[in-house]
């Protein structure tokens, strides 16, 4: 359980330094998404007349975005001291794909929700 990137973050980095770096993460993850949600939503409420790719491009969008703040607060963390004993990339690859994975599930209900 010690060896999961998370917990080594969590044992080498004070907890200021972890909410300081995942809060400047989430202020680009939901400003970026914010750009994106807004105006697709407005869009989706017109006709929209292949509701499946609609949704897959949110998706694929707000996967690229996820990545990216994952990318935000990897670099955060490495600006407050970058050690030798965590493995960035492997948190930075496994934190993508465990939101990705919640941001699938959530859509997944949204477009359910439209086809009732």
């Amino acid at each position: 359980m010690n060896n999961l990137p998370f917990m080594r973050i969590l044992k080498h980095y004070s907890p200021a330094e972890v909410l300081k770096s995942f809060a400047t993460a989430l202020i680009f993850y939901l400003l970026l998404g914010g750009i994106f949600i807004v105006p697709t939503s407005i869009i989706s409420a017109l006709y929209v007349p292949f509701m499946v790719y609609f949704v897959l491009g949110m998706f694929i969008a707000l996967s690229i975005i996820t990545s990216y703040a994952v990318h935000i607060f990897v670099q955060t963390l490495k600006q407050y001291k970058e050690l030798k004993t965590i493995p960035y990339e492997v948190f930075a690859t496994r934190s993508s794909v465990f939101i990705a994975s919640i941001t699938f599930v959530v859509l997944a209900i949204i477009y359910i929700q439209y086809l009732e």
